[in-house]
């Protein structure tokens, strides 16, 4: 639901009184737990019934919400006991509270460019295991494989057809490595091509995109999703993504890619646009960086229903 109709579903009840709800409303607001805890009297109820209508109300609205607070600023007005008055307290949003601390992993991120939503994703979910797609139960095998072997020093190149899970595969794994500690960077390199561009004439822009590129390179695992999409030439890939992948080959951090294209494809596109020795430069160090694993994932267009 809309934050703005939220609002005004708020408004709209926020002047009822007890005599105007029938006797099963009223039961329903009494009913609620944050009303049953306080054990208020029938006075205590109707004196207070705007604030508990209100707060209960707010309460519920909220839980409508997946992941962010029906308030603003995520605090809550409840009313609460305190010895034998009834005051109302401003408390943090139960709800947010809890996703908050769910996802206190996500400092593990260096960079990522995936919204907050996705931070729920786990290869070791149930439904990824439940899967019918006997290619992506091997991918998601061999990701949850590397979870277990945390010192893993190769990534992978993923390739396949659009809209198979390659991004959400990687980043349900990316998700992982987090939870287990590992400093990690998420990039979405068209997006990362764009931003570069911006930089020529933007002195913040450049600052802000080496700052990033830097992150890139320190990252213990670093995720390149859907190379070979980015419209770039030469300048992204022997000034950028060259030197990026130098310095990780060199410290022997492990890069994981993603892409509609084959290796060879990719290839054949970096030669095309570098030309035959710096093309394949690049590609040598992809395969350092992933130790030449490859690996094909197969099934339906999961964005076509």
């Amino acid at each position: 639901m809309n934050k703005e109709l939220l609002e005004k579903s708020l408004e709209k009840f926020a002047s009822t009184k007890v005599k105007d709800l029938t006797q099963e409303q009223i039961d329903l607001y009494k009913c609620h737990p944050l009303v049953e805890k306080l054990k208020l009297t029938d006075q205590e109820f109707t004196t207070f019934f705007n604030g508990i209508k209100k707060m209960v109300d707010e309460q519920t609205l909220c839980d409508q919400i997946p992941d962010h607070c029906v308030n603003q600023f995520a605090y809550h007005l409840i009313l609460t006991r305190v010895g034998n008055k009834l005051v109302y307290k401003s408390i943090p949003c139960p709800k947010m509270a809890k996703l908050n601390e769910s996802r206190s992993f996500a400092k593990n991120y260096l960079y990522r460019s995936f919204p907050n939503s996705f931070l729920n994703l786990s290869i070791t979910r149930k439904y990824f295991g439940d899967s019918t797609n006997i290619s992506k139960k091997e991918l998601i095998k061999k990701l949850s494989k590397l979870t277990k072997n945390p010192n893993f020093n190769y990534g992978i190149y993923i390739y396949g057809a659009f809209g198979i899970g390659k991004t959400y595969s990687t980043i349900a794994f990316a998700n992982d490595l987090a939870r287990i500690g590992k400093k990690v960077a998420y990039c979405f390199v068209p997006d990362l091509v764009f931003n570069l561009k911006q930089g020529f004439d933007d002195k913040e822009a450049n600052r802000k995109n080496i700052q990033i590129i830097n992150k890139f390179k320190h990252a213990d695992v670093l995720f390149l999703d859907d190379i070979g999409a980015e419209k770039a030439n030469a300048w992204f890939y022997s000034d950028h993504l060259m030197v990026l992948l130098n310095s990780r080959m060199q410290k022997n951090r492990p890069t994981f890619f993603t892409s509609n294209l084959s290796f060879e494809e990719l290839q054949r596109k970096l030669v095309a646009c570098c030309g035959q020795i710096s093309g394949n430069r690049i590609t040598q160090r992809i395969i350092a960086t992933t130790n030449g694993q490859k690996f094909k994932l197969e099934g339906p267009n999961l964005r076509i229903k």
